[in-house]
């Protein structure tokens, strides 16, 4: 049961996701261009599955709401800082800073987002090195699949291993953009997963 209740509580504190979040993203490889802003809202929902014990097996949710506001350094590096708040956890006020490059335009890119959580319980760094795969299906939609794995930065806890799917949905998806995403993260050692879904809005300024 202990085993289950820190895992829980890592994954819990682990997002999004922006990215959030537990580790939704509600983002696609595109990046803004020099001088770009955009503001992103989200909610996430996020359900534990662990066979370790009985208490965790019925519907444990706990809801992420948060703010994301990115910047374009160049054409192919943004920088994003986020707040979170996740409901029902200890570690519930989650601040994130992200840079994020292009590796391919509009299809690839690559962040590591360096975390800060803390709240009653004390605090938590994690780094969540991640691959943004995504593509365009036409001028209203794109679909993006997201590999990412999260290391707590001087803790003893073990990594997690997550891959989320998101779409953007859009009249204008260089503008604003609805973003659906549902993800899994888990730890290879063990049969506990969180399974995340949730629902984000972008919005690009310039």
């Amino acid at each position: 049961m202990k085993k289950c209740t820190l895992s829980f509580l890592f994954l819990i504190a682990l997002t999004f996701s922006l990215k959030a979040q537990l580790n939704q993203n509600y983002e696609s490889a595109s990046t803004l261009g020099k001088k770009g802003m955009n503001l992103s809202s989200y909610y996430s929902s996020l359900q534990l599955v662990c066979d370790h014990s009985p208490e965790y097996q019925d519907n444990e949710y706990i809801r992420n709401f948060g703010l994301r506001l990115g910047y374009g350094i160049t054409n192919r590096f943004d920088l994003q800082l986020s707040y979170s708040y996740l409901s029902l956890v200890d570690l519930n006020h989650h601040f994130c800073i992200s840079p994020k490059y292009s590796i391919y335009k509009n299809k690839i890119a690559a962040s590591i987002p360096l975390s800060f959580y803390f709240g009653n319980e004390g605090k938590l760094f994690t780094l969540s090195p991640k691959i943004i795969l995504t593509q365009p299906i036409s001028q209203y939609l794109d679909i993006s699949l997201i590999p990412k794995m999260e290391i707590a930065v001087g803790g003893s806890f073990e990594r997690f291993y997550s891959v989320s799917i998101g779409f953007g949905v859009s009249k204008n998806l260089q503008k604003w953009a609805i973003r659906p995403e549902l993800g899994l993260h888990h730890k290879l050692s063990s049969s506990s997963a969180v399974w995340s879904y949730g629902l984000g809005f972008q919005y690009k300024f310039k």
